[in-house]
């Protein structure tokens, strides 16, 4: 029985390594291009997300991207796939360098910036647009989401945080070395280097960024 088992754990190991390269060597990579979104070197992707983009709209990722829509390699799981949705002419969605994301949310009808060394944690979801206008009188109206819906850019700086399943709204702008808890609805700009949570977010806690840069130069 011993023996069975071992050779079970050998075969499941090697049958997630084989998945693993399948998806980061061929078939990620593939399902990126094929659609339009332009990426740099290494880019990792592990499950089937969801990528949708409106003409002359762009999506850019830039190197060591990882982007993971299947549960069994996350910690936390994923209740969806990642999603990369632009909704209209120009809208932009731009990720840096050494971002990791798990069933993220990226929907961008303007412009959606994150910089380099960002981690979103699982079920993070990021938005630049209210989709429907306040007013019932403009909602009802033909055209009327496409009319006054409002929005505005939305910028993730380098190294920041995303807990879990938080949720970033239109037109803020999240300093470096930031943190955002986990399930908290961010309406307002959050300052560099400092913690805020809940709904809406609110600071909580200014971060000691001195031994950051002590490791950095070490």
């Amino acid at each position: 029985m011993k023996a069975f088992l071992g050779i079970f754990q050998i075969a499941c190991q090697i049958t997630r390594f084989v998945y693993r390269g399948f998806w980061y060597k061929l078939l990620g990579p593939i399902i990126f291009s094929g659609v339009g979104v332009k990426f740099g070197r290494g880019l990792r992707v592990l499950g089937m997300p969801i990528i949708s983009m409106c003409e002359n709209s762009e999506i850019r990722l830039g190197e060591n991207v990882k982007v993971y829509s299947n549960s069994r390699f996350t910690p936390l799981g994923v209740s969806r796939p990642c999603i990369f949705r632009t909704m209209g002419p120009g809208a932009l969605i731009e990720v840096g360098s050494n971002v990791g994301m798990s069933g993220v949310v990226l929907c961008s009808r303007e412009k959606i910036t994150i910089g380099d060394d960002v981690l979103l944690g699982s079920g993070v979801m990021i938005v630049d647009s209210d989709f429907h206008p306040l007013l019932a009188c403009e909602r009802n109206q033909p055209g009327g989401d496409d009319m006054h819906a409002k929005h505005a850019p939305v910028v993730v700086e380098s190294r920041a945080f995303l807990g879990m399943n938080s949720i970033i709204l239109k037109g803020v702008h999240i300093g470096a070395d930031s943190v955002v808890a986990a399930g908290s609805v961010v309406t307002k700009d959050v300052e560099p280097g400092t913690i805020v949570a809940g709904n809406p977010a609110v600071l909580v806690k200014r971060l000691d960024l001195r031994s950051t840069e002590q490791l950095s130069r070490s």
